[in-house]
């Protein structure tokens, strides 16, 4: 493989006023994809969520809701969030992400401390490639 600039295509969101569209990006030409696929196994097999606030897809949601029962004082509501990822704080979950492993995990760490390192935001990547002596 070789890692070039991730393309970037617009899909319309016909269903909405005005027809906003939605940025579609394919990572896995990006030059860290295969680190990033690397660290989604090692997360996914470490990380223990402690709710039941998360589905994996709108075909879990349905099954889950499907036999439900909703009381006469209950209300099912939902909601269209708008840029949902890019307004999640990167450092915050870095942060939450890095307890869960501490707490939960039988990592090694500085096995965390690299996974911290890989989550840092690219800016910070850069700052300490120019500034590092």
């Amino acid at each position: 493989m070789n890692p070039t600039a991730p393309p970037l295509r617009g899909l319309p969101k016909v269903h909405k006023p005005d027809i906003p569209i939605r940025p579609l990006v394919n990572y896995t030409t990006a030059p860290s994809y295969k680190l990033a696929k690397k660290l989604e196994t090692i997360l996914k097999s470490q990380i223990v969520l402690e709710h039941n606030y998360s589905v994996k897809n709108s075909h879990e949601l349905v099954n889950e809701i499907k036999n439900m029962e909703i009381k006469p004082h209950q209300i099912l509501a939902s909601f269209d969030v708008v840029n949902l990822y890019t307004n999640v704080p990167v450092t915050e979950t870095v942060a939450l992400v890095k307890d869960n492993l501490e707490k939960h995990s039988n990592l090694l760490p500085e096995a965390i401390g690299v996974i911290d390192f890989i989550l840092m935001p690219p800016a910070k990547w850069v700052y300490l490639t120019t500034h590092s002596g």
